[in-house]
């Protein structure tokens, strides 16, 4: 309508350069001390000083997959629905079957959108609650009471029957760019001492490898200004045991770049980056988050000892000629990386103190 009315409309854009409105990260912040009151049964300041929280960066649908005892429950009932309906899926090769139980769910409960509310109504009982809002961040929210999960009901690759100890987890969906800082420094707002691990986990671009591969990150290099943020001692992530979960892929360790977007992007500063920094891939929020979280252990405001996570399943190959931003993952390419770096950050979770 308006490239029509070309001559009865006129467009005016103003920016706010590199200022983020917090304000929306505050309301947001809110909704989750509402959440967790009524989860835990009280406000965040007031929760056990031994209950561990430990907040996960990730996506709307594998933790909570991955602990959903009514998914454990109806996995066979699902494959059997894809291989009766001949859904395409079934068809691929698949290393771990509950990858494919978990790709599937969504299409069998809109062809059964009867079983919804059951599969809700399960998962509250589990201790999974979801926020229904999210307060214009775009970020979507589940709170996870572990002492809930029923024994031998989690995902079998997370090698942990039940929490070794009871703890709070906070899912919340990926954040974009600097929005990260804002929002990680109100959830340490939140819960303070409490908060024991902060664990990263999405989609990247790979500078080394081929897609579908995983990296963990060890510090954090900015497109702007080249500002380095190592990571505060070693890594939480357990590389044997994450290459026993994605045996088929390469894994690798090492910086990323954080960029600001994708267009300024080009080969010769990629090249800089990983030739002169070591990165190993590009991503846009963990430079964000790893500097709040640096700044609250300055503070005191969190302890030194947090254990922290940020693990990428390589999307696209920006250095090679053959690849595209555009060019979009299979299932059977994304899946798997993708579930294999959810269970090794649910491994150190529920299982922290078992060893």
């Amino acid at each position: 309508e308006i490239a029509f009315h070309h001559e009865d409309f006129r467009i005016e854009i103003y920016k706010e350069l590199d200022n983020y409105n917090s304000a929306h990260a505050e309301t947001w912040s809110e909704q989750v001390a509402h959440a967790t009151r009524d989860l835990m049964g009280c406000d965040p300041t007031d929760l056990p000083h031994d209950l561990p929280v430990h907040v996960i960066s990730s996506n709307t649908h594998s933790v909570t997959n991955c602990l959903s005892a009514w998914l454990a429950r109806h996995g066979d009932d699902i494959l059997s629905w894809a291989r009766d309906t001949g859904h395409p899926l079934t068809e691929e090769r698949w290393q771990n079957a509950n990858d494919l139980v978990y790709v599937l769910a969504r299409d069998y409960l809109e062809a059964r959108p009867e079983l919804r509310e059951a599969k809700a109504r399960a998962e509250r009982e589990a201790g999974i609650l979801p926020l229904d809002g999210t307060a214009f961040t775009g970020i979507g929210v589940q709170l996870i009471d572990t002492a809930n999960l029923a024994p031998g009901t989690v995902d079998p690759g997370i090698g942990v029957t039940a929490p070794a100890q009871p703890s709070l987890i906070l899912n919340i969906d990926y954040a974009f760019g600097q929005q990260a800082e804002h929002i990680i420094a109100n959830i340490i707002s939140l819960f303070g001492r409490n908060l024991s691990s902060v664990s990263v986990l999405g989609k990247a671009g790979g500078l080394v490898g081929d897609r579908g591969d995983v990296f963990v990150a060890t510090g954090f290099v900015e497109q702007s200004g080249d500002h380095y943020h190592p990571l505060p001692g070693d890594s939480a992530v357990d590389m044997d045991r994450l290459a026993a979960l994605l045996p088929d892929r390469d894994i690798r360790e090492g910086n990323a770049l954080t960029v600001t977007g994708t267009l300024l992007q080009n080969r010769k500063m990629l090249q800089f980056n990983r030739h002169i920094w070591g990165c190993v891939g590009l991503e846009m929020e963990g430079s964000y988050y790893l500097r709040q979280i640096l700044k609250s252990m300055n503070r005191g405001t969190i302890g030194r000892d947090v254990s922290l996570r940020f693990l990428y399943y390589v999307s696209d190959l920006p250095l090679r000629h053959d690849s595209s931003l555009s060019a979009r993952l299979q299932a059977v390419e994304g899946v798997p990386p993708l579930y294999a770096i959810t269970r090794e950050v649910l491994s150190g979770i529920l299982g922290a103190d078992a060893h």
